[in-house]
């Protein structure tokens, strides 16, 4: 169990190990190339990329698989059309 938990261990650690890596790579190559200007607009970029993404990220595509399974069985009183404008609603007030 130990040998199987170390194993997956090393498989994760890994990967973030060689984002951290790559991070500390790029960083002396694009303050290089850029002007500060143009490094503070990719790093506001970003940040509002990622604040975007963790929002959209709000469970609408798990509950869109449950509900959309449970509109096609017949077991919801709703219907695909308020099932996909409610989905493209809440996906365009989260972008």
């Amino acid at each position: 169990m130990l040998k199987n938990l170390f194993i997956h261990f090393s498989k994760y650690s890994l990967s973030n190990i060689l984002i951290a890596l790559a991070g500390l790579v790029s960083f002396p190559i694009l303050t290089r190339m850029l002007t500060v200007e143009q490094y503070g607009v990719m790093s506001l970029i970003g940040a509002t990329l990622t604040l975007v993404i963790s929002f959209g990220k709000l469970g609408v595509q798990h509950s869109a698989i449950r509900f959309y399974s449970e509109i096609n069985a017949n077991k919801s009183p709703f219907n695909l059309t308020q099932f996909f404008s409610t989905v493209l609603t809440f996906s365009a007030c989260a972008a």
